[in-house]
């Protein structure tokens, strides 16, 4: 056996207060046994670390299954939230979070944990209320908010250890109801025997050509839901999750599409649901081929929104929504046969349809024209929807060449400016009953029948949309002028007749989802009456309508001396047979008293008696005298013809400019052939009209169609 030498042994041996002098001599054994104390520290680092790392994982992991858990627990009961009562609330706070037992599957919080009745409360939340501190929720009644919070201890992760852990996990959730909303449209003709009609009265009255359109193929659509969210990402539109209603609407009225592109993305959407997409493709191309036959495609824009910020008031596809949140606004349901309608109204706003009237006497033009498109009003109690608003424009003009007789003697113009507006009607959500099943909503409809007036109108706002028939924009103007008078001068206005109504409905597939309106008994041949009876009562008017003396108001002196001078002009300045003749054939010529009273002459043979004294040098300027006077005198028959004749003279005195009524028949001698000229005329506009509403575009007068998409209730929010 070999014998370790002996400073081996010493290095062995010794003891640890020999330590630094033996490591000096024994350096390799040393060295080895730090390298495994070094080792076994780094372990043991990484297993504090990894120790450390696991327990902060499993109280994230903790406090984000108890947030996901008091989340849920508050959505669940503010959606039963009363503003009275907090029972229900509270109670589906409990059953969301814990479920039915500590195993039960749906249950939302951990096993370990359990919800409790003072972890729920229920309060109002007014963001516009109270400060960050509080949450803005006050613990007080009329509640529309559940808190949910959460203080817990979790278990140790590994119990085999023992101590207790110290850190508690708190968790804080707050849940508002959402205001409800509803999505709804106002007169797009939904309320029909057939299906196709809505859209063939908006093609027709943009001047569409519809024989042959296959507006049937669209049909599909009538049962098929979309959101507006589905259809901004199908167009292309960016919607941020955490957009406001503000956002929206800028976002909304910001953008404008091509009416080919929605159309495209309706068919898409549409198809997704199991409609024909194909069928719809085909459709869509269809219609573009029909609109392009008449308007540039290209320029029909859909402007999404409607701008209400600007102070223009413009209208877009949507009115202006006003949910309580964007999300709301976005996921409302909306029938996709009413989209597309009101978007082909929107896109063919501002052309205009004009028809033929045929008159042999008068040039009469008619066109009518939308002047405000529909919109689909989304929002809560207050907001609006809106039917098209048509207005008509009817022109009566005399030409130099159509005129004859007495009309074209006395170079009578005549110039009546007529505007209708028609169908323009608005639905505003009044009322929303959450409580009722299914849900339903009010409507309040207020329709303007029509709007007419006589009278000049600015060429500027003659197509825009603001009301002409008003004091501020309609001016007076000549209606009828005889001879450089004015026969009838001022202007005419029929008020609007507004009738309003509500209608309760329920969301599809409820047969309640749609109703219209009762309809208004006025025809539009009353108002064309109505207005005409005003304009002749301007004519028996000594002043115009605002009390004035027009500077060109024709009296009967001025008439009567225009008149003698026109027929001793064609005449002869002395020629009383020639001027009798003429005076005879016009028909101006009226029964005077003679042979003491009892029987009868006539103005003209009074006349020709009266100029016998007329001689001399001044004969031409006593005949004309004398012709003036004679023009002026009443209308008188004898004892036997005044009581054969008082109805007639009745008519004449009525008709006569005299303020005194004493009968001087001349305005009636020169009205007579206006009203056989004009009567025809007016009955010509009246039926135009009434073709126009009812076999051109199928609208009955003060019938309003009213569709409820869809009601938002019980909807909630996490608002912390």
């Amino acid at each position: 056996m070999t014998r370790r030498p002996a400073s081996i042994r010493r290095c062995h041996g010794a003891g640890v207060f020999m330590a630094r002098r033996l490591l000096q001599q024994c350096p390799g054994r040393a060295g080895q046994r730090g390298a495994v104390v070094i080792n076994a520290t780094l372990a043991l680092a990484v297993l504090i670390i990894g120790l450390l790392g696991t327990e902060l994982g499993y109280m994230l992991l903790t406090k984000r299954d108890l947030q996901k858990a008091a989340d849920l627990a508050a959505l669940a009961g503010a959606q039963q939230v009363q503003p009275t009562s907090c029972t229900a609330a509270q109670q589906a706070a409990l059953s969301n979070a814990n479920g039915s037992g500590t195993q039960d599957a749906n249950r939302n919080l951990p096993h370990e944990f359990s919800l409790a009745a003072g972890d729920v409360e229920c309060g109002n939340w007014d963001p516009t209320r109270g400060d960050a501190k509080d949450r803005h929720f006050q613990a007080l009644p009329p509640f529309n908010a559940v808190r949910v919070g959460i203080r817990r201890t979790p278990a140790l992760m590994l119990p085999v250890l023992p101590g207790n852990r110290s850190t508690e996990i708190t968790v804080e959730a707050i849940a508002a109801l959402d205001s409800p909303s509803a999505a709804f449209s106002v007169g797009s003709k939904l309320i029909t025997s057939n299906p196709d009609a809505p859209l063939i009265s908006t093609l027709k009255l943009a001047g569409i050509n519809v024989n042959g359109l296959c507006v049937g193929c669209y049909s599909g659509l009538a049962n098929v839901s979309l959101t507006p969210s589905g259809l901004l990402q199908e167009l292309g539109i960016p919607v941020s999750a955490d957009m406001t209603v503000g956002d929206l609407n800028a976002l909304l009225a910001a953008n404008k599409v091509q009416l080919g592109d929605l159309l495209s993305a309706i068919a898409t959407l549409a198809s997704n649901q199991g409609t024909d997409g194909n069928l719809l493709l085909s459709a869509n191309a269809s219609l573009l081929n029909a609109l392009g036959a008449t308007l540039d495609v290209s320029q029909l824009l859909i402007q999404l929104g409607t701008d209400a910020a600007s102070g223009t008031g413009l209208r877009g596809l949507f009115g202006n929504i006003s949910t309580a949140t964007a999300a709301a606004a976005l996921g409302v349901q909306l029938n996709a046969l009413e989209l597309l309608t009101t978007s082909v109204g929107v896109a063919t706003s501002k052309n205009a349809l004009s028809l033929p009237v045929s008159a042999p006497t008068l040039g009469i033009s008619l066109e009518a024209r939308v002047i405000e498109p529909p919109s689909i009003g989304i929002g809560d109690v207050g907001t609006m929807a809106y039917n098209a608003q048509v207005r008509i424009v009817a022109s009566i003009k005399s030409s130099a060449s159509a005129l004859s007789g007495l009309l074209g003697i006395l170079r009578t113009s005549i110039d009546l400016p007529i505007v209708i507006d028609v169908i323009n009607a608005k639905g505003e959500l009044t009322a929303l009953d959450c409580a009722a099943a299914p849900p339903q909503a009010t409507i309040t409809v207020e329709s303007a029948v029509l709007n007419a007036c006589i009278g000049q109108i600015p060429s500027s706002v003659l197509w825009s949309k603001t009301d002409v028939c008003t004091d501020a924009t309609l001016g007076q103007m000549t209606f009828v002028r005889a001879m450089g008078i004015d026969l009838l001068y001022g202007k005419v206005q029929v008020p609007a007749l507004d009738r309003t109504e509500s209608l309760t409905l329920s969301p599809p597939p409820s047969q309640d989802s749609s109703q219209t309106t009762q309809r208004n008994a006025l025809p539009i041949g009353s108002t064309v009456v109505s207005l005409f009876n005003q304009l002749l009562a301007l004519g028996l008017s000594a002043t115009g309508d605002d009390g004035s003396q027009p500077a060109q108001r024709a009296s009967t002196v001025e008439i009567a001396t225009s008149m003698a001078d026109d027929y001793l002009r064609r005449a002869g300045a002395t020629n009383v047979s020639g001027v009798a003749n003429l005076l005879t054939a016009d028909g101006v010529n009226w029964k005077r008293p003679a042979v003491l009273g009892l029987l009868s002459s006539d103005m003209v043979s009074e006349w020709t008696s009266s100029t016998n004294t007329c001689l001399g040098s001044s004969r031409a300027t006593c005949i004309r005298t004398k012709l003036i006077q004679s023009l002026q005198t009443p209308a008188q028959d004898g004892l036997v013809g005044g009581l054969l004749g008082s109805v007639l003279n009745l008519v004449s005195n009525l008709l006569s400019l005299d303020p005194k009524g004493t009968g001087t028949p001349l305005l009636s001698t020169i009205l007579g052939p206006l009203l056989q000229l004009l009567s025809p005329a007016l009955d010509a506009v009246g039926a135009a009209l009434s073709n126009l509403l009812g076999d051109v575009l199928g609208i009955e007068l003060g019938r309003t169609d009213v569709k409820l998409h869809s009601v938002s209730c019980h909807t909630t929010k996490l608002v912390y």
